[in-house]
C-alpha cells in the first residue's frame, strides 16, 4: 500500500506528542524546568521523527535509537547538573515514550490506511484538529493520573544547599505551600530536613549533641550547635521540632535561586522521604 507522508505533519505530530510526553514527565516527577527548554526538547524530538523517512530497520535498531532519543529530548528539558534527576526523569520519559510508540504500533495494525508506524515514529491521516483532539486527551488523561496518585499539584521541586561552618550538603527539596513556618527566634525562614540528611553538615559530636538535645532537652557543655525547640503549627496540632542556625541556605532552579542568610534548619521524621525528597521548604524562602 502507498502512503503519502508530509513533512510538515509529521514534525509537527511528533513534536506535538513529544511535548505532551515532557509535561507528563514534569508532572509526575515534580521537577520544575522552563517551558522554553521544553518547546526546545519538543522540537528535537519532532525532528528526529525523519528517521521514519528512512528504510525500515529492525526491532533493536529501533529501540536503540528511541533510547538515543530519549535521551537527548530529555537532556535538553531537564538537565541541570544533577545525575540523578537527569536519570529519573530520562526513566520517565522513555516509559511513556515505549509506551505511545506500542499505542502507535498497535493502531497502525488495526488501522493501516489511517496510522503509518516504522523505525519507532508515528504518523497519522486524521488531520490537524484530530491530532490537537486526541493528544489532548492523553494529558487530560495524564492530569487525572497525576492528580489520583501523585504528590499534589502545588508541590515543586528545588535543589538545596545547606551551609555551615565550611562545610556544605545538597539534596532535593520540595516546596509545600501550606508551610508558612518562620523561626520565633530570629525570624528567618526554616528548612525543615530529616537527620540522615544533615549528618553530613555535622560533626559526629554534635549529631550526638542533637540526639541527646531531642530526647531529653538537655544541652551538652560546651555545646557548639546550641539546639534550640522551635514550636511549629500543624494539622496534628503544635509540634516542638529541634533547630538550629544555618550559616546560608540556598534554593534554586533553573529560573533562578535564592540565598537566605542564618536560615534555621529544623528536624522532622524520615517520612519525608515519602515524598522522593530531602528536605521541605515553605513561602517564607519566597518573600
Amino acid at each position: 500500500m502507498r502512503h503519502v507522508i508530509y513533512a510538515d505533519t509529521l514534525v509537527f505530530l511528533n513534536t506535538a506528542a513529544t511535548f505532551l510526553l515532557l509535561l507528563s514527565v514534569r508532572q509526575f516527577s515534580g521537577v520544575k524546568t522552563s517551558i522554553k527548554r521544553m518547546i526546545a526538547a519538543a522540537f528535537l524530538g519532532g525532528a528526529a521523527s525523519f528517521v521514519m523517512l528512512l528504510p525500515e530497520i529492525n526491532g533493536f535498531l529501533t529501540a536503540f535509537v528511541q533510547i538515543v532519543v530519549s535521551a537527548a529530548v530529555t537532556f535538553c528539558a531537564f538537565f541541570e547538573g544533577s545525575t540523578k534527576r537527569y536519570i529519573r526523569c530520562w526513566g520517565l520519559f522513555a516509559g511513556m515514550t515505549f509506551c505511545y510508540g506500542g499505542v502507535m504500533y498497535g493502531i497502525s495494525l488495526t488501522f493501516p490506511g489511517v496510522v503509518r508506524y516504522r523505525n519507532g515514529f508515528g504518523y497519522i491521516r486524521i488531520g490537524f484538529f484530530g491530532m490537537i483532539a486526541i493528544l489532548t486527551s492523553v494529558y487530560l488523561i495524564v492530569c487525572l493520573l497525576k492528580r489520583r496518585f501523585g504528590k499534589g499539584e502545588e508541590q515543586f521541586s528545588y535543589e538545596i544547599e545547606i551551609k555551615r561552618n565550611g562545610m556544605s550538603i545538597t539534596g532535593r527539596a520540595v516546596y509545600d505551600s501550606g508551610d508558612f513556618v518562620s523561626d520565633c527566634y530570629t525570624g528567618k525562614p526554616v528548612v525543615i530536613c530529616t537527620l540522615s540528611f544533615l549528618k553530613d553538615l555535622l560533626s559526629p559530636e554534635e549529631v550526638i549533641q542533637l540526639e541527646r538535645f531531642g530526647k531529653t532537652g538537655e544541652l551538652t557543655e560546651n555545646s557548639t550547635l546550641r539546639p534550640r525547640l522551635l514550636p511549629v503549627k500543624t494539622i496534628g496540632g503544635l509540634r516542638m521540632l529541634t533547630a538550629f542556625s544555618c550559616d546560608q541556605v540556598i534554593v534554586k532552579n533553573d529560573e533562578g535561586y535564592v540565598r537566605i542568610e542564618g536560615a534555621t534548619a529544623a528536624l522532622a521524621g524520615e517520612g519525608i522521604k515519602e515524598l522522593h525528597c530531602d528536605a521541605l521548604i515553605g513561602r517564607q524562602f519566597f518573600k
